[in-house]
């Protein structure tokens, strides 16, 4: 299904939630539980695309997920996330490598994605302020989301617990300019997901990202619809002041944006 296809189809969903559900719906959890019984096809990918997954680590997967999405509250679509599960398992990934979160709410994606982990034995590492999304009011051009999606640590890893998996993971606590930007991961990164909602967080992240990727490495950034962040991420710019080559940005839908590099990031 092409972007264009899938953007008119989504669409039409979100103006018949807007008008049958939203007004008698309040309970945001309940909402997203009646959202699934159409975004949930959006799974296909997972099951029916080529990968390195077997049937029955299709199956798996597609059960861990909707365990997720029927207990938390997350940000994400089924198809997005089956289109990022896709990325990773037609990649060469070795054990060993990380995948990386820069930020995770209140952990639905963080608990997918440590499904992921343990599939290909890596290790999960989560970037997150744990206070919603950074304050730039002051920052010409940014959209204004000041302290939403803040969830505490408590609530991610008791989420982790109930829906994740067994996989190693670490939890970094404070904005991405202290944490991820000053202090990369060591291990090759197989995956990226970034979902910060502004361009200064992005490309705070971007720069403990994109050095540390492993061939073949991916980044996905979930923010492709706000138009700072696209700007960004499309601004040849961006890559010089990060010393590497533009990427190629593949855009999946509304707000996915996958970025690979085909040769050399240098």
């Amino acid at each position: 299904m092409t972007t264009d296809i899938r953007g008119a189809r989504d669409g039409i969903a979100r103006r018949l939630y807007s008008i049958a559900i939203l007004p008698f719906i309040h309970d945001p959890l309940i909402r997203q539980r009646v959202k699934l019984s159409w975004f949930v096809w959006g799974y296909w990918p997972l099951i029916l695309r080529e990968s390195r997954l077997s049937g029955r680590e299709r199956i798996a997967l597609l059960a861990a997920f909707l365990r997720v999405d029927w207990l938390i509250l997350h940000g994400h679509t089924p198809r997005e996330m089956a289109d990022i599960s896709v990325a990773l398992a037609q990649g060469r990934v070795a054990p060993g490598q990380a995948i990386v979160e820069a930020g995770c709410w209140n952990g639905g994606s963080t608990a997918k994605f440590s499904h992921l982990a343990r599939r290909f034995e890596c290790s999960l590492h989560v970037y997150d302020s744990f206070q919603g999304v950074e304050d730039v009011s002051n920052v010409p051009g940014e959209w204004e989301y000041s302290g939403q999606y803040a969830s505490p640590e408590t609530t991610v890893r008791r989420n982790l617990e109930r829906c994740g998996s067994n996989a190693p993971f670490t939890t970094y606590p404070g904005w991405f300019s202290e944490t991820l930007a000053a202090k990369p991961v060591s291990a090759p990164i197989a995956l990226a997901y970034i979902d910060c909602d502004i361009a200064k967080g992005t490309y705070e992240a971007l720069s403990g990202l994109v050095h540390s990727l492993a061939p073949n490495g991916v980044i996905f950034s979930q923010d492709f619809h706000i138009s700072p962040v696209r700007s960004l991420l499309t601004n040849p710019e961006t890559w010089s002041r990060l010393g590497v080559a533009e990427p190629k940005i593949t855009q999946m839908g509304r707000r996915l944006a996958k970025l690979t590099w085909e040769e050399s990031r240098k």
